[in-house]
């Protein structure tokens, strides 16, 4: 964990998670990198995007943590130069909270919400899914429940997981050398 308590930051306590041996490539190779995020009862997304230079917080309850970025950009600095010996200036990178997002309606779906971000990012598609595609006994929801049921469990691990047609677009969790996901 790279935060515990209000204010303890510690990258050593994360910083064998992406060893080159680990991962078999570096995350300064990666265009994005999403970081799953969870705040006691709520799951949001945080991406360390390169190609746009740029830390994004993606929340499905529209919520603003400027703690969670502050942390990330150090992080992202820690850990380039525990990898490569080099120093970066992220003095230039934005901070951005994205506010055109598909929202959660209820009190559980946050999960749901903060994988299909991911899902989406990771392809460069658009966020084109609202909450009626997590409805239960919906099978297609169901299917996609799976989807994170296995992704959950095979964190770290590069694996392509395919479902049916879930509003009108195919549900497809990637995890590539260009993107990865750190618990």
């Amino acid at each position: 964990m790279l935060i515990s308590g209000r204010n303890s930051y510690d990258y050593k306590s994360v910083r064998r998670w992406t060893t080159q041996r680990k991962l078999g490539y570096s995350l300064s190779e990666c265009d994005k990198i999403f970081v799953p995020i969870h705040q006691e009862i709520h799951w949001c997304l945080a991406v360390i995007n390169k190609q746009d230079k740029k830390f994004q917080y993606l929340d499905s309850l529209k919520g603003m943590d400027t703690r969670v970025l502050k942390v990330l950009a150090r992080y992202y600095v820690d850990e380039v130069k525990d990898k490569s010996e080099k120093d970066i200036d992220l003095s230039s990178w934005e901070q951005e909270y994205v506010e055109d997002l598909p929202e959660q309606k209820n009190g559980y779906d946050c999960g749901m919400f903060m994988i299909k971000y991911a899902d989406f990012y990771s392809r460069g598609i658009e966020l084109c899914f609202n909450q009626d595609c997590f409805t239960l006994p919906n099978p297609e929801a169901v299917a996609f429940a799976g989807v994170l049921v296995c992704w959950i469990g095979q964190i770290g691990q590069d694996y392509l997981v395919e479902t049916t047609q879930e509003c009108d677009f195919v549900c497809v969790m990637i995890l590539t050398e260009c993107c990865l996901v750190v618990p």
